[in-house]
């Protein structure tokens, strides 16, 4: 047999039954960070909670639970590999809008008008990558190319 549970056996009791109250609408890591054990740590509670109540292992079930936890597990997969690329998406725009501002042209110049508002360069850049995204989606949604504005005469008359 292994080590004794440094967790009363109450304590583990009340861990799966949180679990097991979230009805399979949360996932072990979000239970466990709750009560303060790792999501693998309460996965094995489960487990041997379900073995002494002779429900079996997972290997053991059919039906529509197995099914169910499947759906659901490729679900919040799906989600986060969007988190994921949506992330790596958002720090491409901003590494855009921060090389393109650096030039002159209609985006350093409205950075430069961002920053006349009063922001900061972080929300700056962003507020230029977010313009940068929006020219983008208008570009897809019109199925037009890009053609920059021709430039407007200065007002100094330089």
């Amino acid at each position: 047999m292994g080590r004794q549970s440094p967790y009363p056996e109450e304590f583990r009791k009340d861990a799966v039954a949180l679990y097991r109250v979230a009805g399979g609408g949360r996932t072990y890591a979000a239970v466990a960070a709750d009560v303060g054990v790792t999501g693998e740590t309460l996965r094995s509670w489960v487990r041997q909670a379900d073995e002494l109540a002779g429900r079996g292992t997972r290997a053991d079930q059919t039906g529509e639970g197995r099914d169910g936890e499947l759906v659901r597990l490729r679900e919040e997969n799906k989600r986060l590999r969007k988190a994921e690329a949506d992330r790596r998406l958002r720090w491409v725009f901003y590494l855009s809008a921060q090389s393109t501002m650096m030039y002159p042209g209609a985006s350093r110049d409205f950075y430069l008008r961002k920053r006349a508002e009063g922001l900061r360069y972080v929300q700056a850049v962003l507020a230029l990558a977010r313009r940068r995204v929006d020219v983008l989606w208008a570009m897809f949604r019109d199925q037009r190319i890009y053609v920059p504005a021709p430039p407007s005469p200065d007002p100094a008359g330089r």
